[in-house]
């Protein structure tokens, strides 16, 4: 992968009137989410209302910011094969250090429970219709709007604001892991190896200057996860 500039940036500034509403709508997703669990609905009518609430903020989100991610397409797809590529194998990394990462934590601390970077979607898995549902926005919404809103929204666009770009860093990663609490059962020190998730898209980000890498390595991330999923099941 090139480090040169793939598209004609404009001088970046923080756009707070997109930022509000984009943070608007990550709130309203997470709210859905909640109301959802507190009502305890049954597992598939609960699935297929996360899944719309992911697609929706999906949609959301790339509505807002089409503006950024129509030329960040175009210059992407030069090379478009050769690019997935990279990026799967880059993705593939990622996984295998987060993995040895979350087994030193795993071993160093006092769990109670073996952690898994899954465990909100395993009881799902159990039923194959609600499997499909809550699927939908783990692999196709969340790399997209999570990338948006935690990338550029809360970094990349204040990467010109010298020491409010390291801080704008640090603090995007760390409520990117924050956000992964459920992942990880609530274990507070397993939400480390996902804001080192988080830091290195954003690095991806910062160097290829262009959205469409860390989205589409987040969703081979995200694939490889859904995959070691599916794997489980089969050998249950």
């Amino acid at each position: 992968m090139d480090n040169r500039n793939p598209i004609n940036e404009p001088a970046p500034y923080v756009d707070w009137r997109k930022s509000g509403l984009a943070l608007l709508i990550l709130v309203a997703e997470i709210a859905i989410e909640l109301l959802a669990q507190a009502f305890k609905i049954n597992l598939l009518a609960q699935s297929i209302i996360l899944s719309a609430a992911g697609l929706l903020t999906m949609v959301g989100m790339m509505y807002l910011y089409w503006d950024i991610l129509r030329p960040a397409w175009t210059a992407f797809r030069t090379h478009l094969w050769r690019r997935l590529i990279l990026l799967l194998l880059l993705s593939i990394g990622i996984k295998i250090v987060v993995a040895i990462i979350m087994l030193i934590l795993a071993l160093a601390s006092p769990l109670k429970s073996s952690p898994t970077t899954t465990t909100n979607i395993a009881p799902i898995a159990m039923n194959t219709k609600a499997l499909f549902f809550a699927l939908t926005p783990f692999l196709l919404a969340a790399p997209f709007y999570e990338e948006i809103f935690y990338r550029h929204v809360l970094y990349y666009q204040w990467r010109a604001r010298r020491g409010w770009s390291v801080i704008m860093l640090f603090i995007s990663s760390v409520l990117f892991g924050l956000a992964h609490w459920s992942n990880v059962g609530g274990h507070a020190l397993l939400t480390v190896p996902f804001m080192l998730l988080g830091l290195s898209f954003a690095l991806i980000y910062r160097r290829q200057q262009n959205i469409w890498y860390n989205i589409i390595t987040h969703f081979m991330y995200n694939a490889s996860t859904v995959l070691l999923l599916a794997v489980g099941l089969l050998l249950v």
